[in-house]
């Protein structure tokens, strides 16, 4: 953070955790969860609000099943799509956190 004179927050990085915790987290912001599935059209760029707190949660290898995504809508969790190509779980979290990054940019 100090060598690039710009960023003002440093993104809170999570161990892994049993998805049904992280629903039960408390957190004040936007809530996203990223999903591969057609049915995703909204972009976490488009969705996300520069200077807003963000959590996203990203699935494992397989990604998430249909009812671990319904769970998640009842407690608040809006599905993204991180973009058109297809990431590794261990990649998905930093194209996440930069995503957040480069809108926080455009205040």
């Amino acid at each position: 953070m100090k060598q690039s004179h710009v960023k003002s927050r440093l993104p809170k990085l999570y161990d892994v955790q049993k998805l049904s915790a992280l629903f039960q987290y408390p957190f004040e912001g936007d809530r996203f969860i990223a999903w591969i599935d057609e049915g995703v059209t909204q972009t976490l760029v488009k969705a996300a609000v520069p200077g807003q707190n963000t959590f996203v949660i990203i699935g494992p290898e397989g990604d998430f099943s249909r009812e671990e995504i319904e769970e998640s809508k009842v407690a608040g969790f809006v599905p993204v799509s991180l973009g058109a190509s297809r990431l590794r779980t261990e990649t998905a979290g930093v194209a996440a956190v930069h995503t957040i990054q480069l809108i926080n940019q455009m205040q």
